[in-house]
Parts: C-alpha cells; structure tokens; sequence
C-alpha cells in the first residue's frame, strides 16, 4: 500500500512538473514572437517615429513573459526529472507555428502541419513512456542498450 501511494505521489509530481514544463514554453514562445511582432511594427514607421527597443511595450511583455518563463521552468524541475521535461521544449516548434499564423500570417503546409504532429505525438509519447523513477543510474552498456531501443531511435 505504500509503494502504490508513493508511485502515486512520483506521477502527481511528474504530471505538475510536466504541466509546468508546457506552460514555460508556451510564455517562451509568446515573448518570441512579441518582439519580433515588435519590430514588424516599427519597421513600419518612418525611422524619425520608431521607438527603441527598449522603449516598446511589446519588449516590456516579452520581458515579463521571459520572467515568467523561467519562473515556470524552476518549479517543473522541482517536480519533474530532466529527462521527461526534455522532449516539452519540442513544443516550442508547435507553439512558434501557430503564433506565427496568428500574428504574421504565415502559413503552414500540409507537411508542416504533419510534421507538426509528429513533434507533438513523438513528444507526447516520450512524456508518457520515457521515464521510470524506478532507476535513474546507467552503466554504459546498459545506457547504449536504451538508445538503440527502437521507441528512442523514433523519437
């Protein structure tokens, strides 16, 4: 019984870190784009009215997002190990698509939607599937052994 409330608690903890993980990138990809969003504004302008960078609204939120990016970052460690919040920051690439649709225009193919899948999908399925607390210590044959499984060689 105390095994299974501590195996329990290991998922409730990896779930949050995994939340958190997602979230960080979603407010790193945001401040991206809002200061690229910035400089597409002011380009704009004739060069006498463009603001500098540091003087931008846009910089300050981006700023702030960073902020609470990294803030994000922290506690998805705490909860989280390394090795399953690494494949998140593969979201990075989803997230900066569809911002950039949003915000610019751009558009995205039929293979860039596939391809858009696959990072999600491969992603997801390292979150779920790539990590037991069970052992976290590796020689290195037993190290190779797990890079050469076929799961890692598709991710």
């Amino acid at each position: 019984h105390v095994s299974q409330s501590s195996e329990m608690s290991a998922a409730m903890n990896t779930a949050i870190g995994v939340f958190f993980g997602i979230f960080a990138e979603f407010f790193g990809s945001t401040a991206n784009i809002q200061i690229k969003y910035s400089h597409k504004l002011e380009e704009k302008k004739p060069n006498l009215q463009q603001v500098p960078l540091f003087q931008r609204i846009r910089f300050r939120i981006a700023c702030l997002l960073y902020a609470v990016n990294g803030v994000f970052n922290l506690i998805s460690c705490i909860f989280a190990s390394l090795n399953v919040l690494a494949p998140t920051s593969s979201f990075t690439i989803v997230l900066n698509a569809a911002l950039a649709h949003f915000y610019f225009g751009e558009k995205l193919t039929k293979l860039g939607y596939f391809a858009s899948l696959m990072i999600m999908v491969g992603s997801s399925i390292s979150v779920i599937y790539g990590h037991s607390e069970k052992k976290t210590a590796f020689n290195l044959d037993e190290l190779t052994s797990l890079v050469m499984n076929g799961g890692s060689i598709f991710f």
